[in-house]
């Protein structure tokens, strides 16, 4: 029955999308952010309703191109050059991961996905309606999940199978909070703010939920920056303290507990676990600077078993010797390094960092700016959210994580629309045309 009800909502939707490009763009970030087929169990599930989709909005895109600009900035060179890069890769390793052809995959989607995106994301009402798809995606897991906690008096541990574990979670989730926290400053109407007020505290009991140290800090990283951002300072940060009180009464001893170990992760299996995967990904650069293992190469049995052979050469930092069974390289960054060197590193590096500096100037642009408030206000929630994936992707497999690409994306449409180049910004004589714009 589910499965019928489903088709008959795509059924409906897929035609609107062939219409109109940026409504098959949106329905693509909600099927790749919320993934549908996983809550399907018949014949629905088993459909790839990310490529349908995907590619029924390029389609549409190359019908009707409604003004679309590709905008070639700083960050979607990079994106491209992650793209060939992975690709160099793959075809010159002597032994390719398994799983690597699938993430290459990914990879591709996403870049392409932000180009559509940047292309089409030209107006401030289509980037809150891709805002609004991201709450409705990504954030539905958090108000579903934080609902649980509560039920189960914290009993319930939050996960999902397309973000793995728990701490995998409350990344995910903790990327939300800070939209949900701009839309909820920027609307008007009562009963949508209570909506979003709520969905916001059930994503953060949510994150508490999951026991997760990495979650704990992102929570922390969250809170700090508000209080900095925000002018009542004072007030805000009595008003915070008082929700936390709240908050940690109706958590459970074991919560504590879980966290207290942050001061002794020397000491904590699971955190040395990470940091022996740590290792072997460095190890893997160490030998392959250029252009790394190839995707998922740490995961990898041959990688796995021939650097545990040197492990060695790292003995420096004391950590237990590899398990014979590979692990996943538990960072974004030793991910990164392992699968595409020293160099793909820097180039993921490199979007993260012009992500930033593209956000920092809209907020500079649009400073005690009359009618640019808004700008101004969302600039500094994606660059949190930015912030929080940098920080709590120090310990996640995240590199590859399809909401990141999207916020990216959404950073650059937003300071295209408030800060765009002189004779090229929302030109319709050309469209559909490559457009250089600002770093």
């Amino acid at each position: 029955m589910r499965d019928i009800l489903f088709m008959c909502c795509m059924v409906a939707t897929l035609p609107w999308a062939i219409m109109h490009a940026y409504i098959g763009s949106l329905l693509w970030v909600w099927v790749a952010l919320l993934t549908p087929t996983t809550y399907l169990y018949g014949f629905m599930g088993s459909i790839p309703l990310n490529k349908l989709v995907a590619g029924i909005t390029l389609v549409a895109l190359l019908l009707n191109r409604q003004g679309a600009t590709l905008r070639l900035n700083s960050t979607a060179y990079l994106l491209i050059g992650l793209v060939l890069l992975g690709g160099v890769s793959m075809v010159s390793g002597s032994v390719v991961p398994e799983a690597g052809w699938e993430i290459y995959d990914r990879l591709i989607k996403m870049v392409v996905l932000f180009l559509v995106l940047t292309a089409l994301t030209n107006t401030r009402l289509r980037l809150h309606a891709l805002l609004l798809i991201v709450v409705l995606s990504m954030g539905y897991n958090g108000l579903n999940e934080g609902l649980k906690v509560i039920l189960s008096g914290g009993r319930h541990k939050p996960e999902i199978p397309l973000l793995g574990d728990n701490n995998h979670f409350a990344g995910a989730i903790l990327m939300v909070i800070p939209v949900l926290g701009y839309l909820y400053s920027q609307t008007e109407e009562k009963i949508v703010k209570l909506a979003l007020l709520g969905s916001l505290l059930l994503c953060t009991v949510s994150v508490i939920g999951t026991y997760s140290r990495g979650g704990f800090i992102g929570l922390l990283v969250i809170a700090v920056s508000y209080i900095m951002m925000t002018r009542r300072k004072i007030v805000n940060l009595i008003l915070l303290g008082v929700l936390a009180g709240l908050l940690l009464l109706l958590t459970p001893d074991t919560w504590f507990e879980r966290m207290n170990t942050i001061d002794n992760a020397g000491e904590d299996a699971s955190f040395m676990g990470r940091v022996v995967a740590w290792k072997i990904s460095t190890l893997i650069a160490l030998d392959h600077p250029l252009l790394g293992g190839g995707f998922r190469a740490v995961q990898t049995a041959h990688f796995w078993h021939l650097y545990s052979q040197k492990f060695q050469l790292l003995s420096f930092i004391s950590t237990p010797e590899p398990l014979s069974t590979p692990t996943a390289a538990h960072s974004i960054y030793f991910e990164m390094l392992g699968d595409l060197g020293f160099v793909g590193l820097g180039v993921f590096l490199g979007v993260i960092i012009t992500t930033l500096g593209s956000l920092s100037k809209v907020r500079a642009f649009c400073r005690r700016k009359p009618g640019l408030e808004w700008a101004f206000h969302l600039a500094g929630a994606l660059r949190l959210s930015v912030v929080v994936y940098a920080v709590t992707g120090t310990a996640l497999s995240l590199a590859y994580f399809e909401l990141f690409y999207v916020l990216c994306a959404a950073a650059a449409s937003l300071r295209h629309i408030v800060m765009p180049v002189p004779g090229t910004a929302r030109s319709r004589s050309k469209p559909f045309v490559a457009v250089p714009v600002r770093a």
